[in-house]
């Protein structure tokens, strides 16, 4: 049993601590009260605080709604702003460009093109937009004033810069095939630098927005009549130096070039010398063709477009070429007439020219592709006219012989017949020089002929009919082991009733050639002609006869 006084103890213990529980209890319901108050009061605030902000969102809304109505028709402005300020620009091109226009291109290209430029603009907006309005012809009239201007200048820089090239520079130009020794190519510099580029400008400029081709014809014109004067111009250089004694040759090269086809060791007075000075002039002028065709070409490439090059080239180089055939023609009509006439000097002259065509037709043929047919036609023509005229010089040469030894009236010794036919074939071997050779040979009876040293014929006092043969041959280089000294100079060789005589010329630029001369005794008086030619097959003796009336050119 517990004691009264720890029970009443412990009553007064937990009295204190349910007292002590009740005033906690107390406190927290009064902050619960507190709390509610507050949430109360918060959720007041914020319920105000959404109705206000409500009614400012309603508020701000179309104002934002209104500021951005505002905001575009402000861009709306300002981009009708600036149209009209493009488009005010367009009526104002005109009055802004046109003294630039009027003045020229001439030392401003750049802002000219760039005015131009502005004009064409002007030009389009007016055409699309107000096709009848007064300020479309204005600046359709300030265009094509302009794009006139630029066709000028285009001409005036063609005409100031384009220069004849000067016959000692085409010379140096030719000699490059010529020389043994590897040298630099000439350079040719038909326009400065910044011309050229000017031109191509102005070129590209009016094709693409001129429309206009007529600059074109313009460029062929000129550059046409500065080729043209160029051949003619060494032309003239080798007339005016024919009088000299001097090679009429570049003198940046006087010890290496070789001789030309023509330069032969024998010169004579006269009028061979005017066919020599013409035949060597027009064989340079051939060589200088094909040179500055190709230059000239390279300078198209720059400034024409490239659809129109062939065509333009073919007008460019139709007036020196039709001059070189005109000549070529000339000379071959010349030939046909000394043929008519027995005057077999005047048709040497073909020879040479002929050699000198053939050799240079692979590059007259590269020049020349893409140009027109009659183009490309002409100078195998010419060669065609040459050879036709060559060969029958050569048989008319050798029926001339025949007629002089048929000729009534007594005839002297060998001489008669045999200096003709030496001096008409010493020339013919003399002036020919052609790459392939030539050999005619012709025999005809000869009655009661005598010369010194032959031996008599058998059979008495009546002579034996003699034939007389002469021959021009292609003779390899060499001495002729037939002969006693072999050959080497002329000479004399005398075996039984024959009489053989050696004459050699010597030219450096084409295979060596022999005069062959002989009168033997024949058993008959039969008479006898025959043609003979060969192409040269190399270092070999005797020369083969291929057949009977052909010749070979």
């Amino acid at each position: 049993m517990i004691p009264p006084q720890e029970a009443s103890a412990r009553r007064r213990e937990i009295e204190d601590k349910l007292k002590q529980e009740e005033e906690t209890l107390s406190f927290i319901r009064d902050s619960l009260e507190k709390s509610d108050q507050l949430t109360k009061n918060m959720v007041s605030i914020l319920s105000s605080f959404e109705s206000r902000l409500m009614k400012l969102e309603n508020s701000i809304i179309p104002v934002h709604k209104q500021t951005e109505n505002l905001q575009r028709l402000q861009e709306n402005v300002e981009k009708t702003l600036s149209c009209l300020d493009h488009v005010i620009s367009y009526y104002h091109v005109a009055s802004d460009t046109e003294k630039i226009i009027r003045e020229g291109p001439a030392g401003r290209l750049e802002e000219y093109l760039g005015s131009m430029a502005k004009i064409q603009k002007a030009v389009e907006y007016f055409q699309d937009n107000s096709p009848d309005s007064p300020e479309l012809n204005k600046v359709k009239l300030l265009f094509e004033r302009g794009k006139e201007s630029l066709e000028s200048e285009f001409r005036s820089l063609m005409t100031r810069h384009s220069k004849v090239v000067s016959p000692v520079l085409i010379l140096d130009l030719i000699s490059g095939e010529d020389e043994l020794e590897a040298q630099e190519e000439v350079p040719l510099e038909h326009l400065p630098e910044g011309v050229l580029q000017d031109v191509t400008r102005i070129s590209r400029w009016l094709v693409e927005y001129g429309r206009n081709q007529d600059f074109m014809n313009v460029y062929y014109q000129i550059r046409s009549s500065q080729l043209d004067r160029s051949i003619k111009g060494l032309k003239e250089h080798f007339r005016k130096s024919s009088s000299s004694s001097g090679v009429p040759y570049s003198p940046a090269i006087p010890n290496k070039r070789k001789d030309t086809p023509t330069k032969k060791p024998i010169k004579r007075p006269g009028r061979d010398d005017t066919l020599d000075v013409e035949t060597d002039a027009y064989i340079h002028c051939v060589s200088a063709f094909v040179k500055l065709a190709q230059s000239e070409y390279q300078l198209l490439m720059d400034v024409i477009p490239e659809h129109h090059q062939k065509k333009t080239f073919d007008s460019l180089i139709q007036d020196a070429l039709d001059g070189l055939m005109l000549e070529g023609e000339n000379i071959v009509s010349a030939a046909r007439k000394a043929i008519i006439r027995h005057d077999f000097s005047a048709v040497l002259t073909v020879f040479p020219i002929l050699r000198h065509l053939k050799q240079t037709k692979p590059e007259f043929d590269q020049v020349l592709q893409g140009t027109a047919a009659s183009t490309k036609n002409k100078l195998p023509g010419l060669i065609t006219s040459m050879e036709t005229v060559g060969a029958k010089a050569l048989e008319d040469f050798a029926d001339n012989i025949k007629v002089l030894s048929l000729s009534p009236g007594p005839p002297a010794a060998l001489g008669a017949v045999g200096r003709t036919a030496r001096d008409l074939s010493q020339e013919l071997l003399q002036r020919a020089g052609h790459q392939e050779g030539l050999l005619v040979s012709c025999q005809y009876p000869l009655a009661s002929l005598s010369f010194p040293g032959a031996a008599e014929p058998p059979g008495g006092d009546a002579p034996a009919p003699f034939s007389c043969s002469v021959s021009l041959a292609c003779v390899p280089e060499g001495p002729d082991p037939r002969l006693p000294g072999g050959g080497t100079k002329s000479r004399f060789w005398k075996r039984g009733c024959s009489f053989h005589r050696m004459i050699r010329t010597r030219n450096t630029t084409c295979p060596r050639m022999a005069l062959c001369m002989s009168s033997q005794a024949t058993p008959s008086s039969s008479y006898s002609s025959s043609w003979t030619s060969r192409r040269r097959q190399g270092p070999c003796w005797p020369p083969k006869f291929l057949g009977t009336h052909t010749i070979f050119l």
